[in-house]
C-alpha cells in the first residue's frame, strides 16, 4: 500500500527536518528531480540470500531520484543506479555513509528504477534499461520485478518473461517481449500485488508474487493492442448510416459516444500509475485513470 507522509511518522529525532533537508540536497544534487521513464506459479529467476550475494554498496548512488516510499520504519529512494534504503532512526541522511544502495549484484533487475512501492520490511520494485535495436533506435527494455520481504537481506526477481508467460492463462496474447515493456507503477494492500506496464497492461498477484494473474482496467477479457482491434469503426459506420437514412438524432450521438469509448478502449490498456488500499485500486492509463472499489471485479473510467 502506498502511504503518505504525516506528521506523526515524523514526531521524533527531528526526523521531518532530516526529510525536507534530504528532498533539498537530492534537488540540489541533480539539478532538477525527473521520473525515470523516462493460476501456475510465477517462479522467480534467481534467488539471493546472505553469504551468496554481494553487499549493498554504501551511500547513495545516483542524482536522478524517480521514486520516494516511506515503509514505516525506512526510507526508500529509487534512482537510476539502484534502491537506496535509510533508517531515519539511526542516520539523519546527510551523510553518505547514512545510505546503502542495492543494485542488480544484490538481486535487483537491470537497470534504473522505474516503480517503487513498500510496507514495512516489504519492498517491491521494478527496472529498466536502454537497448539500441537497428533500424529502429533506442528502446526501453522492462528489467521485471524484484522483491524482499526482510528490508533487502535477501531478493528474488521474477523477469517479464514469467509474469507474461504465454502458457498461462489470459497472457496468449502476450506481450512476448520485454521491449516497450516496463513497469511504471507498483501497489502493495496486504498480500496482493498490483502492477502496470506500458504494453502488458496492469496485472495482480493474490499471493505476494508467486502467481499472477492479468486485470484489466476495464474489465475486459483480452487485451486490446491496436486501434483497429476494437468495434469502433463498425459503431462509427452505423452512426453514419443511421444519420444519412435521417435516423434519430439521439441515436447518432448515442451510437457516436459509443464508438469514440470504444477508440479508446486500447489506450485505456496502457497502463502506468497504480494505488492500491483495502479493496479499493486507482490506475492511471493513457486514457484517463481507472478505478474499482472492488478489488478489480468491476472498472469505472474517469476522465475529462
Amino acid at each position: 500500500m502506498k502511504r503518505y507522509f504525516r506528521t506523526r511518522d515524523f514526531n521524533s529525532g527531528g526526523i521531518l527536518r532530516f526529510f525536507l533537508a534530504a528532498v533539498a540536497l537530492l534537488y540540489c544534487a541533480s539539478g532538477s528531480p525527473r521520473l525515470i521513464a523516462s493460476a501456475e506459479a510465477a517462479v522467480p529467476l534467481r534467488f539471493h540470500q546472505d553469504g551468496e550475494m554481494a553487499e549493498p554498496f554504501a551511500g547513495l548512488i545516483g542524482t536522478d531520484i524517480g521514486d520516494i516510499r516511506w515503509s514505516g520504519r525506512y526510507l526508500w529512494v529509487g534512482t537510476e543506479n539502484g534502491l537506496a534504503r535509510l533508517d531515519p532512526n539511526r542516520a539523519s541522511g546527510l551523510e553518505g555513509a547514512d545510505w546503502v544502495t542495492f543494485t542488480e549484484a544484490n538481486g535487483l533487475g537491470r537497470g534504473a528504477v522505474s516503480a517503487l512501492d513498500a510496507v514495512g520490511d516489504t519492498v517491491w520494485v521494478a527496472t529498466l534499461f536502454d537497448t539500441t535495436i537497428a533500424g529502429i533506435g533506442k528502446k526501453q527494455v522492462g528489467g521485471g520485478l524484484s522483491f524482499s520481504f526482510d528490508s533487502g537481506a535477501t531478493w528474488q526477481h521474477v523477469p517479464n518473461s514469467t509474469i507474461f508467460d504465454i502458457t498461462r492463462a489470459g497472457f496468449e496474447r502476450g506481450p512476448t517481449t520485454e521491449i516497450d515493456n516496463a513497469c511504471f507503477g507498483l501497489a502493495l494492500a496486504g498480500d496482493v500485488v498490483w502492477a502496470t506496464f506500458k504494453a502488458g497492461s496492469s496485472v495482480r498477484s493474490l499471493d505476494a508474487g508467486r502467481t499472477w494473474e492479468r486485470v484489466l482496467p476495464d474489465g475486459a477479457d483480452e487485451i486490446i493492442y491496436f486501434r483497429d482491434e476494437t468495434e469502433a469503426v463498425v459503431v462509427a459506420a452505423r452512426a453514419d448510416s443511421l444519420e444519412q437514412a435521417g435516423g434519430s438524432g439521439e441515436e447518432v450521438e448515442i451510437l457516436r459516444a459509443a464508438s469514440d469509448s470504444l477508440d479508446s478502449q486500447w489506450v485505456l490498456h496502457r497502463t502506468f500509475a497504480a494505488l492500491a488500499y483495502g479493496d479499493t485500486v486507482w490506475i492511471g492509463t493513457s486514457s484517463g485513470i481507472a478505478r474499482s472499489f472492488d478489488g478489480g471485479a468491476t472498472w469505472s473510467n474517469i476522465k475529462v
